[in-house]
């Protein structure tokens, strides 16, 4: 009987193993999704810029153990409808805010994939409801980022649909997937210092490159899209949407170095001028910005006192061949690609087959009228003072991600703009600029910067005069190691707010 008793407990010990068993290879299995997986945006020094944030959730299993567990460390309605659902022996999975400790519970993160606090937010973009991407990188590098993959919990079943006792289900995280995607040039603690810096912007951009490379450790473009409310960004007035480091706009006198440029290298360096406060052209005065004139001066110090009138002057006597002919090679009046899908836009030179008027040119002269740029091109004209008059185009893609390595792509080539004579005199003018002309208010104790402000004239919005502040240049001067441009958008009110800004992210950044 003995005999008869153990045989009969060994048949069924078998036939239960082999439920099992068939229950896991025939797939009758219950599957519970934690999370979507896409895959990630790095920084260059592959930290992630996505997928930073996660969410706490715990797969219960059905037993007596987990039950009576739940019924200790939960609370309230979360309570109630955890063991209402226990009781029908099936896994469930519920979001909490700490680990679950017990047998037969599995705690698993699941990255929330968009960013917080809209970091990065214009060039890394946003993804819809079904994880496609819909802006910025996002969409631009879709297919390299989707994934159908999530994290998984498979449990085996039976015929009645209970999960099996003693089979382990199988978690399956596709890790892989988050360690994947595509690395930026962005550099994570230059993008921090620009974000903070930010805070003082309500409207305008941000920009910060690497002086000998191209590559755009940071961007910033303010005001942000608020991601939990698109719709009300869609509508709102400030149009949140636009990359405004990536659109053109009135430059004003961050242009006139490029004039310099033109002038000194077809022989006019060393020309003097009375600044009587006025030119008159073609009948129209045209003020300076200085009522009562600079009086007599020359390059060097119309640079650092940003003297119109000087530069009226000088357009004319350079001629607009050559002041149109410096522009374009130095990366104006036309759309720049800075990676796939990512460009510029409202871009404008005035032809160079057109023959320009002399009001067309005054304006031309001091960045205004016809030109339109974005802060992305003026990177590059004070990449090329800053880097012996040869710079690099600016792009944001460093290469593919596969499981935590990058493949870099090979940069774009360098351009040589300006003569390096001419681009060491520049250097020069604009750390004038900033020690003792128009820039005081970028000066630092703690680095020596270059570079140069402007106040660009747009027209009229509500009845009162609309313009937008500058400041672009270079730090550390004695040898550049990054390149900023900083834009404020209706500075009416803080004239001086671009160059206070330009500050405190060259004194942030001089501390790394």
């Amino acid at each position: 009987m003995v005999a008869l008793f153990l045989t009969c407990i060994a048949r069924i010990a078998a036939i239960v193993t082999s439920e099992k068993i068939s229950a896991s290879i025939n797939g009758n299995t219950t599957l519970i999704t934690v999370g979507r997986l896409r895959g990630n945006i790095f920084d260059c020094n592959g930290i992630p810029l996505t997928g930073t944030r996660y969410k706490n959730y715990a797969v219960i299993t059905p037993t007596p153990l987990t039950v009576t567990y739940c019924s200790t460390v939960l609370y309230g309605e979360q309570k109630i409808n955890v063991l209402a659902k226990l009781k029908n022996r099936k896994p469930i999975l519920i979001e909490t805010e700490r680990e679950l400790v017990c047998a037969g519970i599995i705690n698993l993160k699941a990255p929330e994939h968009s960013p917080s606090n809209g970091y990065c937010a214009h060039l890394l973009g946003y993804t819809d409801s079904s994880f496609h991407g819909v802006s910025g990188i996002e969409k631009a590098y879709d297919s390299l980022l989707f994934s159908d993959k999530s994290i998984t919990v498979r449990y085996a079943v039976g015929g009645n649909n209970q999960v099996l006792s003693g089979v382990e289900p199988v978690v399956d995280t596709h890790s892989y997937v988050t360690a994947s995607g595509v690395a930026l040039t962005i550099d994570n603690t230059v993008q921090a210092v620009l974000e903070k810096a930010a805070q003082r912007l309500n409207k305008g951009a941000i920009i910060v490159s690497e002086a000998g490379t191209g590559c755009i450790r940071g961007m910033v473009s303010r005001p942000v899209f608020d991601l939990n409310n698109l719709a009300a960004s869609l509508n709102a007035e400030d149009s949140p949407f636009i990359n405004r480091c990536l659109t053109g706009y009135n430059v004003g006198s961050v242009f006139k170095p490029c004039v310099a440029a033109a002038a000194m290298e077809k022989g006019w360096a060393g020309v003097f001028y009375d600044c009587t406060g006025s030119n008159t052209v073609d009948g129209i005065s045209f003020a300076c910005h200085k009522a009562d004139g600079h009086g007599k001066l020359g390059l060097n110090s119309a640079i650092a006192n940003s003297c119109n009138s000087y530069f009226y002057n000088l357009a004319f006597l350079t001629g607009e061949k050559s002041i149109l002919n410096k522009a374009s090679v130095l990366g104006f009046g036309y759309k720049k690609s800075l990676c796939e899908g990512i460009f510029t836009v409202n871009e404008n030179l005035p032809d160079i087959n057109r023959e320009l008027c002399n009001i067309e040119l005054a304006n031309i002269s001091i960045g205004q009228g016809a030109l339109l740029a974005s802060p992305v091109t003026m990177l590059s004209l004070y990449e090329a003072i800053a880097n012996k008059g040869v710079y690099y185009p600016p792009y944001v893609v460093l290469g593919e991600v596969k499981n935590g390595e990058i493949k870099e792509e090979k940069p774009p080539l360098p351009i040589r703009a300006i003569n390096e004579s001419t681009a060491n005199k520049l250097k020069q003018s604009l750390k004038e600029v900033v020690e003792s002309g128009t820039g005081k208010k970028a000066f630092s104790s703690l680095v020596t910067l270059a570079g140069k402000t402007a106040t660009a004239e747009t027209g009229w919005e509500n009845g009162r005069a609309s313009q937008h502040s500058w400041f672009c240049g270079f730090f550390p001067f004695e040898s550049p190691k990054y390149v900023a441009v900083v834009l404020v958008e209706d500075s009416e009110k803080d004239e001086g707010l671009a160059a206070e800004i330009f500050k405190e992210i060259a004194e942030g950044l001089c501390r790394f």
